[in-house]
């Protein structure tokens, strides 16, 4: 998707939160439990991510993208870092109004 993305003309930055590439399921299980276990760090360096696309490549509007694991690490960066849109192809999802009040 993200490679669909560029070619459309987005700049994209498709981030690593595990730090390796899982090749067998249970191994991406055991990662991805790894960054739900210390979530601070990966919405830090989502953060971080959207700063570089701002301050090093100019993007003027910021949008976030994922599924399943991905779809609630979309959340997560939108819950704690302003961006333009947040795409959640479905996942482990908050239905907290308080939390979820400072979407638009």
């Amino acid at each position: 998707m993200a490679r669909l993305l560029a070619d459309s003309g987005y700049r994209v930055f498709a981030i690593d939160l595990y730090g390796e590439v899982a090749t067998t399921s249970d191994r991406a299980r055991e990662l991805s439990a790894q960054v739900r276990a210390n979530p601070d760090a990966a919405v830090e360096k989502m953060r971080l991510a959207t700063e570089y696309l701002k301050d090093e490549k100019d993007a003027t509007k910021i949008g976030t993208l994922g599924w399943c694991f991905g779809g609630q690490q979309s959340l997560n960066i939108s819950l704690d870092t302003p961006v333009d849109a947040t795409v959640i192809y479905y996942g482990n999802l908050s239905e907290d109004v308080t939390q979820l009040a400072n979407l638009a």
